[in-house]
């Protein structure tokens, strides 16, 4: 796993990562990682005392990134996850729930 990227899961026991714990990740493109500080970033100075919510699974390296960040703060359970996928569902006049 590389160094200076938070780590997110909350296993108590490590047998339960498998191979997680020995796996090297690979990044999407060169300049993730630095995108991606550079975005929570941004989101970290507009939430002001607010929680954060990431909804969907496009911020889950939102979520991740800055869950692990936070951690060792008082901030560590301001970030929730609500994993949506609405794919299937279709917005029209003629679904109405």
């Amino acid at each position: 796993m590389l160094s200076h990227v938070p780590f997110r899961w909350n296993i108590t026991r490590r047998e339960q990562l498998g191979r997680l714990a020995t796996d090297e990740g690979e990044l999407p493109y060169p300049t993730f990682t630095d995108e991606l500080l550079e975005c929570c970033a941004r989101i970290f100075s507009f939430c002001g005392d607010a929680d954060l919510y990431f909804i969907g699974r496009s911020p889950e390296s939102l979520f991740g990134y800055l869950s692990g960040l936070l951690a060792p703060t008082s901030w560590a359970n301001r970030c929730v996850l609500l994993n949506l996928s609405l794919r299937n569902y279709m917005f029209d006049s003629h679904h109405r729930s």
